[in-house]
């Protein structure tokens, strides 16, 4: 197509498709993409789903969209502020438009517009209309974790730790305690019980398991695990109690996962031989199995 002219660079920029008999195109075409116009020195076209965009089970709408029509590079994005529109056509139809956009446009997302654009019953424009786009604006910019791999275990070892809390009676003020850490391969875990989360003012307590250092896993990756958390019984007859078991994902902006709240009232049915407890023996026991299942990771170029 040989170099841009200046005044296609040049922002703003309209593009308008007018469909004329538009009944006959519904009962038809399930999407229509126009030809290719450039805008800020990028290439685009107006994606349009005149029965509703089926791919998102879009029922009695028309789906309406701005798709970037070039190859954006792993790492990139182009930031846009646009306006979608349906045009005037009668005076009967006074046309429709939602107000200005941003949004992010990058290899894993080219398009970005109007699941529900109009209602059918709404759509009263006679045999023809018209579908606009106006491109206020794009930049484009370098960004990260834009895309990701997921790396499943075949085999996941299971990791456990038990925590051995003393004078537990003493400490059930304290508004967070804290196992030592424990490691699986890279990974760094421990235990958290809180026993006046939710102001609970005592009457309960909740466990977590939690990465023990979350600044080390930036926003783009993500652990997968098997969790198993339990009180144990140190009386030895009656097993252990209160288990929690699930698959959890855990990141730097989400470190602790797989809680469950315990009232005290139920320890002490659990527990009889209340000197176990908050006698001479004052010990508590909480325990984790982890398993790492696999981990996604954002594929930085």
């Amino acid at each position: 197509m040989g170099d841009v002219p200046e005044a296609d660079k040049s922002l703003p920029r309209n593009y308008e498709v007018t469909i004329q008999n538009f009944s006959t195109i519904k009962n038809t075409v399930e999407i229509y993409k126009s030809a290719v116009f450039e805008a800020g020195g990028y290439k685009w076209k107006l994606v349009v789903h005149p029965n509703g965009n089926r791919s998102k089970k879009v029922k009695d709408h028309l789906s309406f969209y701005l798709a970037l029509a070039e190859r954006v590079e792993l790492g990139w994005e182009i930031d846009a502020t646009f306006r979608l529109y349906l045009k005037k056509t009668s005076e009967q139809f006074p046309g429709l438009d939602f107000g200005t956009q941003q949004r992010c446009f990058h290899p894993l997302k080219l398009e970005h517009g109007f699941d529900e654009f109009i209602d059918f019953d709404k759509l009263n424009v006679g045999d023809s209309c018209i579908f606009g786009a106006k491109i206020l604006s794009a930049t484009k910019a370098k960004t990260k974790g834009r895309a990701e791999c997921l790396s499943m275990l075949a085999e996941a070892p299971v990791i456990t730790h038990t925590w051995k809390i003393l004078n537990f009676s003493t400490k059930l003020n304290q508004e967070c305690l804290s196992s030592e850490i424990f490691r699986d391969g890279n990974i760094e875990w421990k235990i958290q019980l809180y026993p006046r989360r939710n102001d609970c003012k005592g009457t309960d307590l909740s466990i977590y398991l939690a990465l023990a250092n979350p600044s080390v896993f930036v926003y783009s990756c993500r652990i997968y695990a098997k969790v198993i958390l339990s009180i144990e019984d140190q009386s030895n007859s009656k097993g252990r109690h209160a288990t929690l078991e699930g698959n959890f994902w855990f990141s730097g902006s989400n470190p602790e996962q797989g809680w469950f709240t315990v009232k005290f009232d139920m320890l002490k049915k659990w527990f009889p031989v209340m000197d176990i407890l908050f006698g001479e023996s004052d010990v508590f026991l909480v325990q984790a199995k982890v398993a790492v299942l696999g981990t996604a990771d954002a594929i930085v170029p």
